[in-house]
């Protein structure tokens, strides 16, 4: 059987940001990130997976070899910017997994996916996020075995970092907090050697401090020089990427530093659209972050209205 997903499209949100009444997260300044990736409305489920057949006249996966199944998932999820594409690569990934399901590939791949699929389906910071910890579980799961198969590999640590740093977020502080080594840990593995996930990682370390430093917990501080310094690493990596120059903008505004802020921030947004590709996916193709510079606008907008 080769599994269907329910997803539908319409905008982004952003992973490392925390969602607790306490880890406010990235909320840059009045606003919440709502970036990374193709951002999604609510589109009801009742369950974190569910199978059923694929629509009448989509090529049959039994008929594929393991290879030609996995190639043809990756070249869908490569263009899923297309709704049909998104739903066409889970359901290979899925289907590859119930044949395979020992395979390191598809395992950091499906954990990838239900990093995101979170999100697709249960749509922006509006929903209910408990809703999404069933898909987060499942998804860190996945990366929790694929590391434990291929411990040098580098797509299982980064993935479970990250899922493990979104769980953190949605979960809250008491949960959170014992998870900072860990989660600091499977990053620093992903930025110790060069790797098509570096800027990534940086991103995403950069992310866990200022969210600290936004909670405004008296006992545990984010280190924003640190902060400022993994972005740094991450514009040095992939320049073109419109969420590292937020978040530096942001790094930069919470230690005062307002001239750089403001430029880095202008820099995100004067950005062409061709180059404002995704951070979290290296082999993107489409425009992942296209909200990313009207979220930026909105930023800037706050900021000169604020230090007027």
């Amino acid at each position: 059987m080769l599994h269907d997903f329910d997803l539908s499209s319409s905008e982004t949100y952003d992973p490392t940001r925390m969602s607790n009444t306490r880890y406010s997260g990235l909320a840059l300044g009045v606003i919440k990130l709502l970036v990374i990736l193709s951002a999604f409305s609510l589109s009801g489920c009742t369950s974190a997976a569910r199978s059923i057949e694929i629509e009448k006249g989509t090529v049959a996966a039994g008929k594929l070899t393991a290879e030609q199944l996995l190639r043809r998932a990756d070249h869908a999820w490569s263009n899923r910017g297309e709704e049909q594409d998104r739903r066409k690569a889970l359901a290979l990934y899925q289907t590859f997994h119930d044949r395979h399901p020992d395979d390191y590939r598809i395992l950091w791949r499906l954990a990838r996916a239900y990093y995101f699929w979170c999100d697709y389906r249960l749509g922006q910071i509006r929903t209910n996020e408990a809703k999404k910890l069933p898909y987060l579980r499942k998804g860190l799961a996945y990366a929790e075995q694929a590391r434990e198969l291929e411990a040098h590999q580098i797509e299982g640590v980064f993935w479970n970092g990250v899922l493990l740093l979104r769980l953190s977020q949605i979960e809250g502080v008491l949960k959170g907090l014992p998870r900072l080594g860990r989660i600091r840990a499977l990053l620093g593995q992903a930025i110790a050697r060069p790797n098509a996930y570096n800027a990534a990682a940086h991103v995403a370390l950069a992310g866990v401090e200022i969210a600290l430093q936004r909670a405004g917990l008296l006992w545990v501080k984010g280190d924003m020089a640190k902060a400022i310094d993994h972005l740094h690493q991450a514009v040095r990596l992939r320049p073109r990427i419109t969420l590292s120059w937020i978040f530096l903008a942001e790094a930069y505004r919470l230690t005062d530093r307002k001239s750089d802020a403001y430029a880095s921030i202008r820099h995100a947004i004067e950005l062409p659209p061709e180059e404002r590709l995704g951070v979290w996916y290296p082999d993107a193709q489409t425009d992942e972050s296209r909200i990313d510079k009207r979220l930026a606008k909105r930023l800037l907008g706050t900021w000169q209205t604020k230090d007027k």
